[in-house]
């Protein structure tokens, strides 16, 4: 199976308030695509957020996905996709130019990811499982959009949606909910309060994380889009 290879600018913020996003998007957007159930096992990890991963999606093939970030912030991103054939899902080997520190482990992520189109931008509503609520957008370069015009489309959407640069956050959902994990530790009444209000919010859209799909259960449809 050939890799698929693409490369974005990607950033993510945090978005306790949906409201504004959502009702720009229900006027702006070309497409809504829908609401995606995922679970990623990040199997590598690098020092700038990048890495491996095993990605399954209900109705989806599972893929491995792998992430080149250069540098943090704003967030120039390379991966490639590949279907993963399920009896080989325990046996993906990343390349040995990924790093993986006894201090980054294999973290499971899992989040519903509601997905809007708008030209060469992929816009996401994350709700992620311990984390909080996210907006992530990706912005395609290609022949007719730059790197720069796609920086350009990031910043003005940020602006458009009034999302303070405070707000914006470098890191992968990995490294949150491993941070969530360790605050969990210090302040556990308070991170259990955080995920009393994920859940009801998750319960107020009516997005329930289903169970994932086992390995040998065939993918309903070829069609899969990453990160």
């Amino acid at each position: 199976m050939e890799w698929i290879q693409e490369t974005i600018v990607h950033t993510r913020a945090e978005l306790p308030e949906q409201t504004i996003t959502r009702q720009y998007l229900a006027e702006h957007a070309d497409e809504y695509y829908g609401i995606l159930h995922q679970r990623d096992e990040w199997i590598l990890r690098d020092s700038n957020g990048g890495g491996v991963l095993i990605r399954r999606q209900i109705g989806l093939p599972i893929l491995e996905i792998r992430i080149q970030r250069p540098t943090r912030q704003p967030i120039l991103v390379e991966y490639q996709q590949t279907r993963v054939i399920p009896s080989a899902y325990a046996r993906a080997q990343p390349e040995a130019n990924y790093e993986n520190p006894p201090a980054l482990p294999n973290t499971v992520v899992v989040r519903a990811r509601e997905m809007w189109l708008r030209d060469n931008l992929r816009i996401y509503v994350d709700i992620v499982d311990g984390c909080g609520v996210f907006l992530s957008v990706d912005a395609v370069v290609d022949e007719i959009f730059s790197e720069m015009t796609c920086r350009r489309q990031v910043q003005v959407l940020l602006d458009t949606l009034q999302i303070p640069d405070s707000a914006v956050v470098s890191k992968n959902y990995a490294e949150l909910l491993n941070e969530a994990r360790a605050a969990m530790e210090t302040h556990g009444d308070d991170m259990q309060e955080i995920r009393r209000r994920n859940f009801l919010e998750l319960e107020k859209r009516m997005i329930l994380l289903r169970p994932m799909p086992e390995d040998d259960e065939q993918p309903k449809t070829e069609e899969a889009i990453c990160e």
